[in-house]
């Protein structure tokens, strides 16, 4: 019974501490935002690829399942490498929007303003208003994304 309950116990703690179970969040993420606001960016079979990726990091981490998630990983971040560049710069954006929100909350704010338009741009095809919110946002999102987010400190503006 005891050895039982630490197993089980045991099994949590692998969970809990596993990093990859994250990367896989974080994949499940880029994904999602892919197959929602830029699909029309890609052809139908590496969309597919996009679906199928989302169902099995949903699956994993549902299940939590640690033995599959090595080669979903690596079969993921291969797929997130293939995608079309304006697609990766939109995800690099939204990296440096996020890390601008744990460092400078109400400069986050007007990049995320910019950034949703950006992702109604890429539904639409927008294509003069993508790079024009790209323009914009490039410079703060290089400032940002670049920063580690555990030692950069948290600008509030009172003195």
């Amino acid at each position: 019974d005891r050895l039982e309950e630490a197993q089980s116990k045991l099994k949590e703690l692998e969970v809990f501490a596993s990093k990859d179970l994250s990367v896989a969040g974080f994949l499940l993420n880029d994904f999602q935002l892919v197959n929602t606001h830029c699909s029309q960016h890609l052809h139908e079979q590496q969309l597919s690829i996009i679906q199928e990726m989302i169902a099995r990091l949903q699956n994993i981490l549902t299940t939590q399942n640690l033995a599959a998630i090595e080669s979903c990983l690596a079969e993921g971040t291969r797929e997130r490498d293939n995608l079309p560049d304006l697609i990766k710069m939109v995800l690099y954006c939204q990296i440096g929007v996020a890390r601008a929100h744990s460092v400078e909350p109400t400069h986050a704010r007007s990049m995320r303003i910019k950034f949703d338009r950006l992702l109604v741009a890429m539904k639409y095809k927008d294509l003069a208003e993508i790079d024009r919110l790209i323009e914009e946002l490039l410079p703060d999102v290089h400032t940002y994304a670049n920063q580690s987010t555990t030692t950069a400190q948290i600008n509030t503006g009172i003195k």
